[in-house]
């Protein structure tokens, strides 16, 4: 079998070579003239398409270094921090009072760990003022206007300014 494949093959390639003629085809000269499409071919015109220069050129300036960098992955900016808080609390705690040989009232206050002696229209500490002093209770107040009583022997928990 395969020696029939074989010689079906070598008569087709004969029969093939027979049709071929044996002198070469007459092709006509190429146009020195130059038309449309010549000039887009030329010589010069090629070197021109691969100068480095106009190479350069074409590229964007902006253009990252890598193609395929993103932003995407890139954890979101941090928030602003948050501002500095402006008041803080303080606890009061109103221990009694004290009359003085010349009829003044003196109150212990404890502001903050630390006891403190004053009497009417003193300053407490952290923009707090004594705005009256009674056997059972204190009155503070601030420049603000914002008034707070302390009780006799309670503490009390107010928000004072803190200082620049």
């Amino acid at each position: 079998m395969a020696l029939l494949v074989t010689a079906g093959a070598i008569a087709l390639w004969l029969a093939t070579l027979a049709q071929i003629p044996m002198k070469r085809p007459e092709l006509a000269p190429i146009p020195t003239e130059r038309g449309p499409a010549l000039e887009l071919i030329s010589g010069g015109r090629i070197a021109d398409w691969f100068d480095p220069a106009r190479i350069a050129a074409l590229i964007p300036t902006n253009a990252p270094d890598n193609p395929f960098f993103t932003r995407h992955f890139e954890p979101p900016p941090k928030p602003p921090p948050k501002p500095p808080p402006t008041t803080r609390r303080a606890s009061l705690f109103y221990q009694g009072s004290i009359r003085t040989s010349g009829e003044r009232l003196h109150a212990f206050i404890r502001f903050d760990n630390k006891t403190v002696i004053v009497t009417n229209g003193a300053h407490l500490g952290a923009n707090l003022y004594v705005a009256r002093i009674a056997v059972e209770q204190v009155t503070v107040t601030n420049t603000a206007g914002v008034t707070n009583v302390l009780p006799w022997r309670k503490p009390v928990t107010i928000e004072v300014p803190i200082k620049p």
